[in-house]
């Protein structure tokens, strides 16, 4: 299944926002829910997931990255930095409690290091959200398919 540049940047918009995101797989439509608190309204969302939980095979469910995940980026975005003062302060930030917070408040006011991290992560989202898309190609019901056997 091949998705459009746009479908992709939905689905890392949604990733980043901390939203479950999935795909129809018939329809290709993206299908974003928020995590809810007493103060939403959740009748609309819990019949989305209703409908995802009933069909589980009609959906895929995208995946934020996990800490490592967004640890190693942060880190691979310092050793892109040419102001060694700003890179200092970032790799310490990294090794106190905290770790992205104080990556955010470092960067917070250095606009420029902030739009450059800004899109540096979001490239590596759309790599991560392609990687996703290309193991669910490999598979079919769930197991890997292997192309060589055919």
């Amino acid at each position: 299944m091949e998705l459009s540049n746009e479908q992709i940047n939905e689905i890392v918009e949604g990733l980043e926002s901390g939203i479950q995101t999935f795909l129809n797989i018939e329809s290709k439509e993206i299908i974003t829910i928020l995590e809810w608190d007493e103060f939403t309204d959740t009748e609309f969302w819990e019949a989305m997931m209703r409908e995802i939980e009933e069909n589980p095979d009609k959906f895929l469910q995208f995946h934020k990255m996990n800490a490592d995940q967004g640890f190693r980026i942060l880190e691979e975005f310092i050793e892109t930095i040419d102001d060694e003062n700003l890179k200092s302060k970032l790799e310490t930030g990294l090794h106190l409690q905290d770790p992205f917070e104080n990556f955010k408040i470092i960067l917070e006011n250095d606009n420029t290091y902030k739009q450059k991290w800004i899109e540096f992560k979001h490239a590596h989202y759309i790599a991560f959200v392609k990687k996703q898309l290309a193991v669910y190609n490999k598979t079919i019901d769930g197991k890997f398919y292997d192309s060589s056997q055919n």
